[in-house]
């Protein structure tokens, strides 16, 4: 995560208009939902080559950044009134 502020399209979102709120939650949302279609790629790689332990553990950090974007939504949704983004 050392280089995430570095790519374009967050460097859009921190330069945009928006209020600090909607940027962080656009920064937010596009970070985990690269980790996600990354996790994604990983466990596919990982179903092909059988390896179990890490295709255990590469479920969990999916699962578990799933469960934190849902605790920012809920959270963003009591904060604002409406809701980040629709899963």
């Amino acid at each position: 995560m050392e280089n995430v502020n570095t790519t374009p399209q967050l460097e859009d979102i921190y330069a945009s208009e928006g209020s600090d709120l909607e940027k962080l939650k656009s920064a937010f949302d596009a970070i985990t939902k690269t980790i996600l279609e990354q996790s994604a790629h990983e466990l596919e790689v990982l179903r092909a080559m059988s390896e179990k332990d890490a295709l255990v553990k590469e479920q969990i950090k999916k699962s578990t950044v799933k469960h934190v974007r849902y605790v920012f939504n809920h959270c963003y949704t009591k904060v604002t009134g409406k809701k980040a983004w629709d899963e």
